[in-house]
């Protein structure tokens, strides 16, 4: 790993630590703060690089947002310990996590667009975002770049930490 990547991966951990995540044991959902082990990702799961308008996930579950981002958060974190490990193979497999979450279910959509109007599509636009950059991430991973790793990781925590200051608080639904 070069100087400058270990400087990126410094400064992204300490963003990290700083934008903070809930603690899905702490809001009373201990069994999606210990699944943090997902199988392999499957061809389909893989397959979303180019998935276009559909922005289809891992099996058609639908969920509220809450369970979704705290799935998420678990794998980041499994992520970033696989990162400091160097274990691509869990690297792989949570960013698989991340970029084929569930779907926000039905119910939810209606309830996020009421709160958004507007700024809705804004919102799905950072999802795709942060969506294409955990594909690229995990395909570097993949690839045993750790370089491209990074970078991509960048991406992701950038969106995500970019949605969280402009959405999180108008969306929650635990506090």
């Amino acid at each position: 790993m070069s100087i400058a990547s270990g400087r990126l991966l410094c400064t992204i951990m300490f963003s990290c630590a700083l934008a903070g995540c809930d603690n899905a044991a702490e809001q009373g959902m201990p069994e999606i703060a210990a699944d943090t082990r997902r199988a392999p990702a499957t061809a389909e799961e893989q397959g979303h690089a180019n998935h276009g308008a559909e922005h289809a996930h891992s099996n058609g579950e639908a969920l509220p947002l809450l369970p979704i981002m705290m799935r998420m958060a678990a794998d980041m974190t499994g992520f970033m310990q696989a990162l400091w490990l160097e274990d691509y193979e869990s690297m792989t497999r949570h960013a698989t996590g991340v970029s084929a979450h569930p779907d926000i279910s039905p119910d939810e959509l209606e309830r996020i667009e009421s709160i958004l109007g507007a700024e809705t599509e804004a919102f799905e636009a950072v999802d795709e975002e942060v969506h294409e950059a955990s594909v690229r991430m995990r395909e570097a991973a993949e690839a045993r770049d750790m370089d491209a790793v990074l970078e991509h990781l960048a991406s992701v925590q950038s969106g995500c930490v970019g949605c969280h200051s402009r959405f999180r608080e108008r969306l929650r639904t635990n506090r």
